[in-house]
């Protein structure tokens, strides 16, 4: 055998090897599934939608697939789940879909993915300098949003509610919104230990 048919092998070898732990990498670490099973189940929206802020309560997110290296788009972070948390069901378009998350602690750092019925994804992180995420679809189209909760923790709990609302005043910090108290998470994690993930 040649030198050069020697490199030939050994570059095509070395390549093989890379791919197929690049593979290995992508099969281990997961991958989101936004049409599979949501956790909490299903949430059926129309257009004039009440109450409004629609408050979806005792949520459990997080989970082992870091959001960073999904490239899903800007402001994704957090480790998630696999399969969504929640459904939303849109019946109607709405000129504005906004997801808010409220975490049970005021100091627990919490992010949202959502995946739109077009198939993009979008994400928030720190709000107005607080920790609480707000994604806003503007526009939203009538179908399926696939929603996340992340915590910055891989596969920690983090506990809160969610909010649905149409209005461009209810935002992280507004009035309309519950402001948790330290204790809330406490006594909230007793009551959910049979639906945790983990």
């Amino acid at each position: 055998m040649d030198r050069a048919m020697f490199r030939t092998r050994i570059t095509s070898l070395v390549l093989l090897v890379a791919l197929f732990s690049a593979a290995l990498a992508r099969a281990q670490d997961g991958a989101l599934q936004p049409a599979g099973e949501p956790e909490f189940g299903v949430v059926a929206l129309q257009p004039g939608f009440a109450p409004d802020p629609l408050r979806v309560p005792a949520l459990v997110g997080g989970g082992k697939i870091d959001a960073v290296h999904r490239q899903l788009g800007q402001d994704c972070a957090g480790f998630v789940s696999e399969t969504p948390d929640l459904r939303v069901s849109l019946s109607g378009d709405l000129p504005l879909l906004r997801l808010i998350f409220i975490a049970d602690a005021v100091t627990v750092d919490t992010t949202l993915v959502v995946h739109a019925p077009d198939g993009t994804y979008r994400c928030g992180n720190n709000t107005n300098g607080l920790f609480n995420p707000m994604i806003s679809v503007y526009d939203a189209p009538p179908g399926d949003y696939a929603v996340w909760i992340g915590g910055f923790t891989p596969e920690g709990p983090v506990y809160g509610d969610l909010y649905l609302t149409a209005n461009a005043s209810a935002f992280p910090g507004s009035t309309g919104l519950i402001i948790p108290v330290a204790t809330r998470s406490e006594e909230r994690r007793v009551g959910k230990e049979c639906r945790s993930r983990w």
